[in-house]
């Protein structure tokens, strides 16, 4: 993921794929959830630096469509 380009989905989808790949891996791990479901709108002040003052880590965008990572979780959560 150090290729893509920051705040990108496909950086999302890429990160998301090694850190599960890597708990999933881990036999001493005992589950994983996604810390963000969707992307959402945040105070400005809070998140200047962000593309369009949102926080972005969600799997789905704010109008709740699914994003690359999405894709990426599903399959992984299906190979269990």
């Amino acid at each position: 993921s150090s290729t893509r380009c920051k705040w990108s989905e496909e950086y999302q989808a890429d990160a998301l794929s090694e850190q599960i790949s890597a708990v999933l891996s881990t036999p001493e791990a005992s589950g994983i959830f996604i810390w963000q479901y969707a992307d959402c709108r945040v105070d400005e002040s809070w998140f200047a630096s962000r593309p369009k003052s949102q926080n972005n880590k969600g799997i789905v965008d704010i109008y709740r469509r699914e994003k690359l990572s999405y894709a990426v979780v599903k399959e992984l959560f299906h190979t269990l």
